[in-house]
Protein backbone atom coordinates (compact mmCIF):
# COMPACT_ATOMS: atom_id res chain seq x y z
CA UNK A 1 0.00 0.00 0.00
CA UNK A 2 1.49 3.77 -1.39
CA UNK A 3 -0.01 6.52 0.73
CA UNK A 4 0.65 9.27 -1.76
CA UNK A 5 0.58 13.30 -0.97
CA UNK A 6 -0.44 16.24 -3.05
CA UNK A 7 2.11 18.88 -4.36
CA UNK A 8 1.77 20.87 -1.10
CA UNK A 9 2.51 17.96 1.31
CA UNK A 10 -0.96 17.73 2.78
CA UNK A 11 -3.30 15.00 2.32
CA UNK A 12 -7.06 15.05 2.45
CA UNK A 13 -7.29 11.34 3.68
CA UNK A 14 -6.45 12.87 7.04
CA UNK A 15 -7.85 15.61 7.11
CA UNK A 16 -10.87 16.07 10.28
CA UNK A 17 -10.30 12.67 11.73
CA UNK A 18 -10.82 13.75 14.87
CA UNK A 19 -14.24 14.92 14.12
CA UNK A 20 -15.65 11.82 12.37
CA UNK A 21 -18.01 10.59 15.05
CA UNK A 22 -18.04 6.13 14.45
CA UNK A 23 -21.30 4.39 15.17
CA UNK A 24 -19.16 0.84 14.76
CA UNK A 25 -16.34 -0.63 13.46
CA UNK A 26 -17.62 -1.03 9.68
CA UNK A 27 -18.74 1.95 10.25
CA UNK A 28 -15.10 2.91 10.45
CA UNK A 29 -13.64 0.74 8.40
CA UNK A 30 -15.65 1.94 5.26
CA UNK A 31 -14.91 5.59 6.39
CA UNK A 32 -11.10 4.91 6.53
CA UNK A 33 -11.34 2.61 3.09
CA UNK A 34 -13.20 5.66 1.39
CA UNK A 35 -10.53 8.07 2.52
CA UNK A 36 -7.50 5.79 1.18
CA UNK A 37 -6.31 3.64 4.20
CA UNK A 38 -5.74 0.09 4.07
CA UNK A 39 -7.67 -1.38 6.88
CA UNK A 40 -7.27 -5.10 8.24
CA UNK A 41 -9.84 -6.24 10.73
CA UNK A 42 -8.34 -7.47 14.30
CA UNK A 43 -9.30 -9.62 17.47
CA UNK A 44 -8.13 -7.77 20.19
CA UNK A 45 -4.85 -5.88 18.82
CA UNK A 46 -4.26 -9.11 16.80
CA UNK A 47 -4.90 -8.90 12.80
CA UNK A 48 -7.38 -12.13 11.41
CA UNK A 49 -6.61 -12.38 8.33
CA UNK A 50 -3.19 -14.46 6.76
CA UNK A 51 -0.82 -12.40 4.50
CA UNK A 52 -2.80 -9.37 6.21
CA UNK A 53 -0.17 -6.95 5.67
CA UNK A 54 -0.63 -7.39 1.73
CA UNK A 55 -4.11 -7.99 1.41
CA UNK A 56 -6.23 -4.97 0.23
CA UNK A 57 -10.00 -5.57 0.98
CA UNK A 58 -12.31 -3.90 -1.60
CA UNK A 59 -14.80 -2.42 0.20
CA UNK A 60 -17.28 -4.86 -0.46
CA UNK A 61 -15.46 -7.42 1.48
CA UNK A 62 -15.48 -5.07 4.22
CA UNK A 63 -18.81 -6.49 5.93
CA UNK A 64 -17.67 -9.58 6.08
CA UNK A 65 -14.56 -8.95 8.11
CA UNK A 66 -15.90 -5.95 10.57
CA UNK A 67 -18.32 -6.63 12.75
CA UNK A 68 -19.13 -6.52 16.68
CA UNK A 69 -16.10 -7.55 18.56
CA UNK A 70 -13.60 -6.40 15.88
CA UNK A 71 -11.19 -4.07 16.13
CA UNK A 72 -9.70 -1.60 13.38
CA UNK A 73 -6.27 -1.68 12.10
CA UNK A 74 -4.65 0.50 9.88
CA UNK A 75 -1.76 -0.95 7.68
CA UNK A 76 1.34 0.51 7.93
CA UNK A 77 4.38 1.43 5.53
CA UNK A 78 4.79 1.31 1.59
CA UNK A 79 7.30 3.50 -0.73
CA UNK A 80 5.99 6.43 0.26
CA UNK A 81 4.62 5.11 3.95
CA UNK A 82 2.67 6.03 6.71
CA UNK A 83 4.02 5.41 9.74
CA UNK A 84 3.62 5.57 13.44
CA UNK A 85 5.86 6.61 16.43
CA UNK A 86 4.03 4.29 19.37
CA UNK A 87 4.86 5.51 23.09
CA UNK A 88 3.44 3.63 25.78
CA UNK A 89 5.40 5.06 28.46
CA UNK A 90 3.77 7.61 30.12
CA UNK A 91 7.06 9.42 30.22
CA UNK A 92 7.78 8.64 27.07
CA UNK A 93 4.68 10.84 25.39
CA UNK A 94 6.14 13.81 27.57
CA UNK A 95 9.54 13.47 26.34
CA UNK A 96 8.01 13.08 22.68
CA UNK A 97 6.37 16.72 23.14
CA UNK A 98 9.85 18.27 23.36
CA UNK A 99 11.41 15.86 20.46
CA UNK A 100 9.20 15.09 17.48
CA UNK A 101 7.97 17.42 15.31
CA UNK A 102 4.19 18.09 15.59
CA UNK A 103 2.09 16.32 13.39
CA UNK A 104 -1.04 13.87 13.62
CA UNK A 105 -1.88 12.28 17.02
CA UNK A 106 -3.75 8.94 18.05
CA UNK A 107 -4.34 7.36 21.19
CA UNK A 108 -7.01 5.90 23.99
CA UNK A 109 -8.33 8.05 26.60
CA UNK A 110 -5.96 6.48 29.16
CA UNK A 111 -3.01 7.60 27.01
CA UNK A 112 -4.10 9.97 24.85
CA UNK A 113 -1.72 11.45 22.22
CA UNK A 114 0.74 8.28 22.40
CA UNK A 115 0.75 7.55 18.61
CA UNK A 116 2.37 10.28 16.59
CA UNK A 117 1.86 9.64 12.47
CA UNK A 118 4.00 10.75 9.18
CA UNK A 119 4.34 10.30 6.06
CA UNK A 120 7.83 9.52 4.63
CA UNK A 121 10.36 8.97 2.08
CA UNK A 122 12.16 6.97 2.52
CA UNK A 123 10.30 4.47 4.34
CA UNK A 124 12.53 3.43 7.33
CA UNK A 125 12.09 0.03 8.88
CA UNK A 126 10.62 -0.96 11.95
CA UNK A 127 12.24 -0.30 14.93
CA UNK A 128 11.86 -0.87 19.18
CA UNK A 129 13.74 0.49 21.90
CA UNK A 130 13.24 -1.10 24.98
CA UNK A 131 13.90 -1.42 28.89
CA UNK A 132 16.01 -4.99 29.52
CA UNK A 133 13.70 -6.65 32.18
CA UNK A 134 16.15 -6.43 35.16
CA UNK A 135 16.44 -2.68 34.56
CA UNK A 136 12.34 -2.21 34.10
CA UNK A 137 12.17 -4.48 37.15
CA UNK A 138 15.01 -1.70 39.52
CA UNK A 139 13.21 1.05 38.07
CA UNK A 140 9.60 -0.24 39.00
CA UNK A 141 8.40 0.01 35.35
CA UNK A 142 5.49 -2.13 34.00
CA UNK A 143 5.75 -4.90 32.10
CA UNK A 144 3.15 -2.53 29.72
CA UNK A 145 5.71 0.44 29.91
CA UNK A 146 9.19 -0.94 29.21
CA UNK A 147 9.24 -0.28 25.35
CA UNK A 148 10.09 2.94 25.73
CA UNK A 149 9.37 3.72 21.94
CA UNK A 150 8.37 2.37 18.87
CA UNK A 151 9.25 3.56 15.17
CA UNK A 152 6.33 1.04 12.87
CA UNK A 153 6.54 1.17 9.20
CA UNK A 154 6.00 -1.66 6.89
CA UNK A 155 4.66 -5.01 7.76
CA UNK A 156 3.14 -3.41 11.05
CA UNK A 157 0.05 -2.02 11.53
CA UNK A 158 -2.27 0.64 14.13
CA UNK A 159 -5.22 -0.18 16.13
CA UNK A 160 -7.45 3.45 15.37
CA UNK A 161 -11.31 4.92 16.25
CA UNK A 162 -13.48 3.27 17.30
CA UNK A 163 -11.32 -0.11 18.54
CA UNK A 164 -11.52 -0.50 22.29
CA UNK A 165 -8.16 -2.02 24.14
CA UNK A 166 -8.35 -5.08 24.81
CA UNK A 167 -7.94 -5.17 28.52
CA UNK A 168 -9.80 -2.65 29.85
CA UNK A 169 -12.05 -1.44 26.57
CA UNK A 170 -10.66 1.93 26.88
CA UNK A 171 -11.58 3.43 23.12
CA UNK A 172 -8.97 4.79 20.67
CA UNK A 173 -9.67 8.50 19.21
CA UNK A 174 -7.45 10.63 17.06
CA UNK A 175 -6.93 14.41 18.11
CA UNK A 176 -6.66 17.32 16.09
CA UNK A 177 -3.72 17.98 14.13
CA UNK A 178 -2.31 17.62 10.45
CA UNK A 179 0.33 14.98 9.13
CA UNK A 180 3.36 15.66 8.34
CA UNK A 181 5.92 14.75 6.17
CA UNK A 182 9.18 14.19 7.19
CA UNK A 183 12.19 12.45 5.64
CA UNK A 184 12.89 8.78 7.13
CA UNK A 185 16.35 8.57 8.16
CA UNK A 186 15.59 12.41 10.05
CA UNK A 187 12.37 10.37 12.01
CA UNK A 188 14.55 7.77 13.06
CA UNK A 189 17.17 9.79 14.56
CA UNK A 190 14.38 11.39 16.36
CA UNK A 191 12.63 7.89 17.96
CA UNK A 192 16.17 6.86 18.70
CA UNK A 193 16.15 10.56 20.59
CA UNK A 194 13.12 10.32 22.43
CA UNK A 195 13.97 6.36 23.70
CA UNK A 196 16.98 7.80 25.25
CA UNK A 197 16.01 10.78 26.58
CA UNK A 198 13.16 8.58 28.17
CA UNK A 199 15.76 6.23 29.83
CA UNK A 200 17.54 9.21 31.08
CA UNK A 201 15.02 10.51 32.98
CA UNK A 202 13.64 7.57 34.30
CA UNK A 203 17.16 7.37 35.78
CA UNK A 204 17.21 10.80 36.87
CA UNK A 205 18.23 11.33 40.27
CA UNK A 206 15.75 12.89 42.67
CA UNK A 207 18.22 15.33 44.69
CA UNK A 208 22.28 15.75 45.39
CA UNK A 209 23.86 14.22 42.11
CA UNK A 210 21.86 15.68 38.94
CA UNK A 211 24.42 18.17 38.00
CA UNK A 212 26.97 15.27 38.08
CA UNK A 213 24.56 12.68 35.78
CA UNK A 214 24.02 14.84 33.36
CA UNK A 215 27.99 15.83 32.95
CA UNK A 216 28.47 12.23 32.80
CA UNK A 217 25.76 11.86 30.27
CA UNK A 218 26.56 14.47 28.10
CA UNK A 219 29.98 13.27 28.40
CA UNK A 220 29.18 9.62 27.04
CA UNK A 221 26.80 10.84 24.58
CA UNK A 222 28.96 14.33 23.14
CA UNK A 223 31.32 11.12 21.80
CA UNK A 224 29.19 8.99 19.97
CA UNK A 225 26.56 11.44 19.24
CA UNK A 226 25.94 14.77 17.32
CA UNK A 227 26.31 17.36 19.79
CA UNK A 228 23.33 19.14 18.86
CA UNK A 229 21.22 16.01 19.69
CA UNK A 230 22.73 15.66 22.70
CA UNK A 231 21.56 19.23 23.77
CA UNK A 232 18.09 17.99 23.14
CA UNK A 233 18.18 14.51 24.61
CA UNK A 234 19.22 16.29 27.80
CA UNK A 235 17.23 19.02 28.23
CA UNK A 236 14.08 17.00 27.45
CA UNK A 237 15.14 14.66 29.73
CA UNK A 238 15.66 17.38 32.68
CA UNK A 239 12.11 18.72 31.78
CA UNK A 240 10.44 15.84 31.77
CA UNK A 241 11.88 14.60 35.03
CA UNK A 242 11.45 18.18 36.59
CA UNK A 243 14.45 19.00 37.02
CA UNK A 244 14.17 22.78 39.03
CA UNK A 245 17.61 23.76 37.11
CA UNK A 246 17.39 23.26 33.87
CA UNK A 247 19.11 26.23 32.69
CA UNK A 248 22.17 25.16 35.18
CA UNK A 249 22.27 21.33 33.40
CA UNK A 250 21.89 23.02 30.10
CA UNK A 251 24.82 25.25 30.44
CA UNK A 252 27.03 22.36 32.12
CA UNK A 253 25.91 20.14 28.98
CA UNK A 254 27.39 22.80 26.27
CA UNK A 255 30.13 23.59 28.18
CA UNK A 256 30.82 19.89 28.45
CA UNK A 257 30.69 19.93 24.73
CA UNK A 258 32.83 22.58 23.90
CA UNK A 259 35.62 20.44 25.68
CA UNK A 260 34.77 17.27 23.77
CA UNK A 261 35.12 19.56 20.28
CA UNK A 262 38.73 21.01 21.40
CA UNK A 263 39.46 17.46 22.33
CA UNK A 264 38.83 16.77 18.67
CA UNK A 265 40.73 19.48 16.87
Amino acid sequence: MHYKVRDDGMSPSFAGLDEVKFENTLEAALEYHRRGFQVTPLAGKQPTLEGWPKRELAEDELPRHFFEGRNVGIVLGGDTGLVDVDLDNPLATEVAEHILPDTLKSGREKNPCSHYWYLIDPTPTSRSYSLPGPMAKRLGVDHGDATLAELRSTGRQTMVAPSRHPDDGDEYRWHRGVIRVIDGEELERLVEDVAVATLLALNWPLRGARQTFALHAAGYLGRHVEHGRVEAILQAAAAVAEDEEIDKRSQAVRDTLAKLEKLDK
